[in-house]
């Protein structure tokens, strides 16, 4: 039984190949950021107990839970396919569970918090559960564009028609689900999710778990000593940059390039940078290049994502004269803009209620959602008013009145105890009824 005031213990549930191999290693998605703030969270008031790990592997005929420690933190991994009965895995995920709660004190069962719907079908129903969908949503997003579009999106058609399928599921699973909640950072996501059936008291908003902070004392590696923007032939000339996990439809990289190209025709002396995707996404990168005219290359550069303390370093080296650019289409939420701005360096985002992030940012700070707009509104930062740097500045100072790790930690905090205090109550009103807590 739980004390006045106790919080119920939580397990992290996510996607295996989303778990950083190292603390500084680049956020795989922003599902990985989110998580860890929230694993902050709840270590710093004892209610941390672990995460399991789920992994699909299509050649197994039953569901396999492996034990094991990872960056100094317990985990359970758990390997399984959708071929398998939904109570073998089930069984299995309440095993993990068990696991890491017994590991720790043993003082009962714990909450898990999924970072996405893939495993809600399976979530056990003798133990609470909380979800955060960090993904766009197939049926969602197809409101507003093409099926097509919806395919290279989602990287295929099976693909898209695999994620339409389970998503249903897990959704119509979640609207039946009494002891799930909702712990979304995304009006994009909540809007949908009550459109769906949703009960709105199951759901709670968390503000987005941006510090300033998270970005000091970082020593700077020698891989891009002393800084990327030397890498420039002329690194004095404004630097126009985005950072991405991934080259995609969502992200819309595309536009950031063709527009640099009209602010060079126009002679702005500026730069642009991409980071973003794995090392071994250096096709796509190059095939953004092919838009280049040949006597423009000189001012483009992509490389792959960074590790977090050379992003750091990146955004602190901007701030002087640098202009973050988040070109997305479809966001429903939007972390590194928002660190940026956090940090001081002038950010600009696309004007969409589609971006979620988009609504954190002052009416001058958003562009239309093509790169003629974006490269008028970088005209007009450059040529009137304060600096780049002053402006980054007034950025920061507005941000920070809504956003910042505290605000983030109160929102966790006080809806984690809310839940705590109904699961309390729902296990106090089954022992009256002589139904076993957990089995």
């Amino acid at each position: 039984m739980l004390a006045q005031g106790r919080l119920i213990s939580g397990i992290i549930v996510l996607n295996a190949k989303y778990f950083p191999s190292s603390q500084n290693s680049a956020a795989k998605v922003g599902a990985t950021s989110f998580a860890f703030s929230v694993i902050e969270v709840l270590q710093d008031c004892d209610a941390f107990r672990g995460v399991i790990l789920y992994e699909r592997v299509e050649d197994l005929n039953f569901p396999v839970i492996t034990p094991e420690i990872r960056n100094s933190i317990p985990c359970v991994r758990l390997s399984f396919n959708f071929g398998m009965a939904i109570s073998m895995v089930q069984n299995q995920l309440s095993a993990a569970a068990k696991i890491l709660s017994d590991y720790q004190d043993g003082s009962g069962p714990s909450m898990l918090y999924y970072q996405t719907d893939t495993l809600l079908v399976y979530h056990p129903k003798w133990l609470p559960g909380c979800v955060t969908h960090h993904g766009p949503f197939y049926k969602d997003f197809t409101k507003y564009f093409s099926a097509e579009l919806a395919a290279k999106a989602f990287q295929g058609i099976e693909k898209a028609q695999h994620l339409k399928l389970q998503q249903e599921l897990n959704i119509d699973h979640l609207v039946h689900s009494n002891n799930i909640f909702v712990l979304q950072h995304s009006q994009l996501q909540r809007n949908y999710l009550i459109q769906r059936g949703v009960d709105p008291s199951r759901l709670r908003s968390l503000s987005p778990p941006i510090s300033v902070k998270k970005h000091t004392n970082h020593t700077r590696s020698s891989i891009h000593k002393p800084s990327l923007l030397s890498l420039f032939p002329d690194p004095c000339r404004t630097l126009i940059f985005t950072a991405v996990a991934r080259i995609d439809f969502f992200k819309n990289v595309d536009l950031i390039i063709e527009s640099g190209v009209e602010m060079l025709q126009k002679g702005l002396p500026i730069n642009i940078l991409i980071v973003g995707g794995d090392i071994h996404d250096e096709q796509l990168r190059l095939q953004l290049l092919d838009a280049v005219p040949r006597a423009y290359l000189p001012y483009f550069m992509t490389i792959p994502k960074l590790p977090k303390n050379e992003l750091y370093n990146l955004l602190g080296d901007a701030r002087e004269n640098g202009i973050f650019v988040c070109s997305s289409r479809f966001e429903t939420l939007g972390i590194t803009p928002l660190e940026a701005a956090i940090k001081g360096v002038t950010t600009l985002i696309t004007n969409s209620p589609l971006v979620e992030a988009s609504h954190y940012f002052p009416a001058p700070y958003r562009f239309g959602n093509t790169s003629s707009e974006l490269s008028e509104t970088v005209e007009r930062l450059l040529s009137t008013g304060a600096s780049v740097s002053e402006k980054g500045e007034y950025l920061k100072r507005v941000m920070t009145n809504t956003i910042s790790l505290d605000v983030f930690r109160s929102n966790l905090l006080n809806a984690w105890s809310e839940i705590s205090l109904m699961v309390e109550r729902e296990r106090e009103r089954e022992r009256g009824l002589g139904v076993p807590e957990f089995v």
